[in-house]
């Protein structure tokens, strides 16, 4: 039979152990989401919504109007903008691993030239996507054109790389904060690119190419940069 310091001992490894099991979940979320190299002009910009379905107008219209709950303010507009909203249905074994994607074309200085924003239906169908699972996808995609790279893997965080349960946090509002407090770059030639990134609909799904890349959209270094 053990003693009582023996079993004292051996509760507190069991409690250790617990409290190392748990503690990733905590840190892996950072403090800030991180910011990508693009921006707008100011926290306000207008996008043009190219859903066909009220449906899915409905998913953008609850999307923007959360982040402008946040302090940035999305606003609709008929005419031509530089940010488009929409939706598709790609049902092939590649594409269907991606529930939302998001396409920047930005200048060197951090510039936002054009931003394609899109959801992919048949992923959402795929994978039993509710209504306000698809609304976080969407704030998701939002925060990646505003100017937002991803959070940490299973990062508690509207921009967790494979995001499907959380809205937007407290470190994502302070990511988009430090992104619009951070000026653009002075540069000598302001060369164009084009940055991709995706959101997996689950994050053990093999990566598949997307829009010529295969890279999460997380750090500067890892964009795929291409001259426009």
């Amino acid at each position: 039979m053990k003693s009582k310091h023996q079993l004292a001992i051996a509760s507190l490894m069991t409690v250790g152990a617990l409290m190392m099991t748990a503690q990733p979940i905590a840190a892996a979320t950072s403090s800030s989401t991180p910011i990508a190299p693009w921006r707008y002009d100011k926290k306000t910009t207008t996008y043009r919504d190219k859903s066909t379905s009220p449906y899915y107008k409905d998913v953008w219209r609850q999307a923007t109007k959360n982040w402008q709950k946040q302090g940035f303010k999305w606003q609709s507009t008929k005419n031509s903008s530089k940010t488009t909203l929409t939706s598709y249905a790609d049902k092939s074994a590649k594409g269907v691993v991606y529930i939302g994607m998001k396409q920047t074309t930005y200048t060197a200085s951090g510039r936002i030239i054009k931003n394609k924003v899109m959801l992919n239906r048949a992923s959402f169908q795929k994978f039993k996507y509710n209504k306000a699972e698809r609304v976080k996808v969407a704030e998701h995609e939002l925060g990646h054109a505003l100017g937002l790279a991803h959070n940490q893997r299973g990062s508690v965080s509207v921009m967790n790389p494979a995001n499907r349960s959380y809205a937007i946090k407290k470190v994502d509002v302070k990511g988009m904060q430090r992104r619009y407090q951070t000026p653009y770059k002075t540069v000598t030639n302001d060369t164009v690119y084009v940055a991709n990134s995706s959101l997996k609909a689950n994050p053990y799904l093999e990566i598949q190419t997307v829009f010529g890349h295969d890279h999460d959209c997380e750090t500067a270094s890892q964009f795929t940069l291409t001259p426009f």
